[in-house]
């Protein structure tokens, strides 16, 4: 669910902010400056959601002191009279011999929580905002060089981008998922199998801490190529400098001629 509205935020943002700069057209300077903006405003959203969650469901013998010990057995000794080797249910209680005499119901219990309503609409117009001048990002490439230039420069901005995010992202992120897993479902002891169980507060706070850590190095490197575009002479800011050259120069010769209708 919270991935739908990431990713229609993202879009409905992104086509809006390909109109915004359509239509005013900020200068590269100004563009750089909003792209600035816009992602620090991600990096916010994301410490947002490393804070805002709901408590983990608390399994017992699972995620007290006995899942440190080196070897963690995965029943307990109400349970050894199951006669379920060939099972893969973790902790299978026969005739709830465990329960103490008290209710019990299937599944895990969760406490109730409304904090996913705080969470979908920050990370809403979080990443709305953020992303609004997303495509500042390609339109910097092409107005940053000459004509013949454009292709070469747009095969070497995919290239970096994929090299620098897309191949490493997943693998850096995949890491961190499997790190924040307490209980694996496997059936050797190499095998880690499917995750059953994991640490939401720690996969919470380490997938978005590590989010807004990239992000800000995203925001940093921005404001790197900000500083150096003021030295920078772009090839637009060329022409508007060879016509006022060509203007000033007709002007000295007097072949220059302003026509004033009356």
């Amino acid at each position: 669910m919270t991935r739908i509205v990431s990713i229609g935020s993202i879009a409905v943002s992104t086509a809006l902010g390909g109109y915004l700069l359509t239509k005013f057209n900020p200068s590269p300077r100004k563009a750089l400056l909003f792209l600035i903006a816009t992602w620090f405003i991600i990096v916010i959203t994301y410490l947002v959601g490393a804070i805002v969650g709901c408590n983990a469901p608390q399994v017992k013998e699972l995620l007290i002191a006995a899942i440190n010990q080196e070897k963690f057995i995965d029943k307990l000794e109400c349970s050894f009279e199951c006669q379920c080797t060939q099972v893969d249910f973790f902790n299978p209680w026969d005739l709830c011999l465990c329960a103490d005499n008290g209710p019990v119901e299937t599944g895990l219990y969760t406490d109730e929580c409304n904090a996913i309503f705080i969470y979908i609409a920050s990370m809403f117009m979080g990443l709305f905002l953020g992303n609004l001048f997303f495509m500042t990002t390609m339109m910097i490439v092409l107005r940053s060089v000459y004509d013949d230039e454009k292709v070469l420069a747009l095969s070497f901005a995919s290239c970096t981008t994929n090299i620098m995010g897309f191949i490493p992202g997943p693998i850096i992120f995949g890491w961190i998922i499997d790190e924040d897993c307490l209980l694996w479902h496997s059936k050797c002891p190499h095998d880690h199998g499917n995750c059953v169980i994991y640490d939401n507060k720690a996969f919470r706070q380490s997938f978005h801490l590590t989010s807004a850590g990239f992000q800000f190095l995203a925001v940093i490197s921005v404001v790197i190529c900000y500083i150096f575009s003021r030295k920078f002479t772009f090839p637009e800011e060329e022409r508007k400098e060879e016509m006022y050259d060509e203007y000033v120069e007709k002007q000295a010769d007097g072949s220059y001629v302003v026509q004033t209708i009356s």
